[in-house]
């Protein structure tokens, strides 16, 4: 009988000008990141990779688990691949956290028009 792997896999997205979140050593949120702002060239990004857009899409089904962080100009995409794994990386957002915010921005953006 064939296991299925169990792996994490992690991509870099490159969004200039984005700013993680910043926390002391207690967990306090000193500054916010500035994801809302960024959210058009979020949307860039996905459309731009095929691959991210299945991956949405398989993480909205609930067919693969993935964490986005934010770091000093990217999005870091952790993917756990096989069924099982839960992934905890520190200060990370669902994926599906990220599609939402991105839908939002998108549908304000259609009613400006």
């Amino acid at each position: 009988m064939s296991e299925i792997p169990r792996e994490i896999a992690q991509s870099v997205i490159p969004i200039p000008g984005l700013r993680p979140e910043v926390h002391s050593i207690r967990d306090e949120v000193i500054r916010e990141s500035n994801l809302a702002d960024k959210l058009q060239e979020v949307d860039q990004a996905i459309r731009a990779r095929p691959w991210l857009s299945r991956l949405v899409r398989d993480v909205q089904a609930g067919r693969k688990t993935a964490v986005v962080t934010t770091s000093l100009g990217a999005l870091v995409v952790t993917v756990a691949v096989g069924a099982g794994l839960e992934l905890g990386v520190r200060h990370g957002r669902d994926l599906r956290e990220v599609a939402r915010l991105v839908h939002s921005w998108r549908k304000r953006v259609k009613k400006r028009r």
